[in-house]
């Protein structure tokens, strides 16, 4: 999915800056996650990801309503589709920060949040609520069937062997 593919390019790419560096003074960290993780950390993190759909979701939206030429195009709902984003987001940050220390997820983030984004999207574990939500639901129900796999094709005729002669054609 589009989606996925960006939320999680988006969290790798924009990884706090010192989401390696472990050497700061620690601040309280959340109970369940591992080292590293402080909550600017989670915050940047979750931040990153409501940003990575959000952003391209509204440039797509203005894109399309300026190739259309209309001056009469409804506001972006960026308000509603943040709200339904955002939770999505900081489920999937929590899992990353349960999982794995800071120190792990800063270098593959990217690997390490793909299964949780896609989970989430397919209506897993931090399933996305509001508008969010009720597009990915939309998009799953005008989705054309997957067709059954084809049964294996008949074995092809075979020319008859010498031994056994060819029913004569009738007339």
């Amino acid at each position: 999915m589009r989606i996925c593919t960006l939320i999680v390019a988006t969290m790798w790419v924009c990884a706090p800056a010192g989401a390696a560096d472990e050497t700061k003074p620690a601040e309280l960290k959340p109970s369940g996650f591992k080292q590293g993780w402080k909550e600017d950390d989670f915050k940047a993190f979750s931040g990153a990801c409501t940003d990575a759909i959000v952003n391209p979701a509204m440039q797509a939206y203005q894109d399309r309503v300026t190739a259309s030429g209309r001056t009469d195009a409804k506001p972006f709902p960026e308000k509603e589709l943040r709200e339904s984003v955002a939770p999505m987001c900081e489920c999937i940050t929590h899992r990353l920060a349960e999982t794995w220390t800071l120190r792990e997820v800063a270098d593959t983030t990217l690997e390490k949040s793909k299964p949780f984004v896609e989970e989430a999207l397919a209506g897993g574990q931090c399933k996305p609520g509001g508008m969010l939500g009720q597009m990915l639901e939309q998009a799953r129900a005008s989705a054309p069937a997957t067709p059954a796999t084809p049964a294996a094709p008949a074995p092809a005729a075979t020319p008859a062997s010498p031994a056994t002669p060819a029913l004569p054609a009738k007339d």
